[in-house]
């Protein structure tokens, strides 16, 4: 999609969606055009995770042209918005952090060790230069490690006591 370009809406009514024989998304627009090996971003991937969704096709970044973006999940029929949620979770896979166990720091690298919403895990954050946590809503943070992997504290406040400390200890925001 090139700047200066409009966005295209899809219309809930008309929008059809189903796996194709290799499970590959496939996207029907208008109920006319079909289009195979749809992608679905997520505009806004933390406030908003059901809205303004864009359905993309193409393979690589720079040759993505972007179908339509839909509004909203709701008007959907259950089964396509299962479909549609279940392609958004591969890509969107995130942890939630509950607690914080630690955070060490050794030679500029952060060591977490950390209980999520799927299990135990530990990663490391790199290169202070770059910010791995950002600010989201009133009083969450966006952490990305050095692989790239995903982790988000929904409010802070909802940390115990001891993992709030030990986050606030550690990073600068």
């Amino acid at each position: 999609m090139g700047h200066g370009s409009k966005v295209s809406y899809l219309q809930p009514q008309k929008l059809k969606v189903w796996l194709g024989t290799a499970g590959e998304l496939c996207v029907s627009p208008d109920g006319e055009k079909t289009y195979q090996h749809v992608k679905i971003f997520r505009t806004r991937p933390i406030s908003a995770p059901n809205k303004y969704l864009s359905f993309r096709v193409g393979h690589t970044q720079t040759e993505q042209e972007e179908l339509g973006v839909l509004i909203d999940l709701k008007p959907l029929p259950a089964v396509t918005q299962a479909l549609i949620e279940n392609e958004l979770d591969k890509r969107y896979f995130i942890h939630q952090i509950l607690s914080i166990q630690s955070i060490k720091e050794e030679w500029g690298v952060l060591s977490w060790k950390v209980n999520t919403d799927k299990g135990y895990k530990e990663f490391s954050l790199s290169n202070k230069d770059q910010p791995q946590i950002i600010p989201i809503k009133e009083r969450g943070r966006l952490i990305t490690d050095a692989n790239g992997n995903r982790y988000v504290i929904p409010d802070l406040k909802l940390l115990d006591s001891r993992s709030r400390l030990e986050f606030l200890r550690h990073s600068n925001c």
